[in-house]
């Protein structure tokens, strides 16, 4: 695999300098200052929707009829999943925005 040039090497630092101000000047209006107790009911709510989808999971292949799971089941599984996914993106997304400093922390 080929290295990148020199040349591509700046123009790649460019590109992230301005997608960094570009970020920050759009979301710091939205998000002045992000404190630490911002952050911890976002932990918390993550931990929390991953420990009720574990738990779905496991009383799901304790409790299927013939080893297979019901619909019904599988409907509340899934639901669980999906609404622990979507938390995790935006604590990943979070998670983000602070390692790439597109807005103000205090703490």
């Amino acid at each position: 695999m080929q290295m990148a040039t020199p040349a591509t090497r700046r123009k790649i630092q460019n590109i992230e300098h301005v997608l960094r101000k570009v970020n920050r000047e759009v979301i710091s209006p939205i998000i002045p200052t992000l404190e630490m107790d911002d952050i911890l009911p976002v932990m918390a709510v993550v931990a929390k929707l991953r420990g009720i989808y574990l738990k779905e999971l496991l009383q799901t292949a304790n409790t299927a009829q013939g080893g297979v799971p019901s619909e019904e089941q599988m409907l509340r599984l899934k639901g669980c999943r999906e609404a622990f996914e979507e938390i995790l993106a935006g604590a990943q997304a979070l998670e983000v925005v602070i390692e790439r400093e597109y807005l103000d922390i205090n703490f």
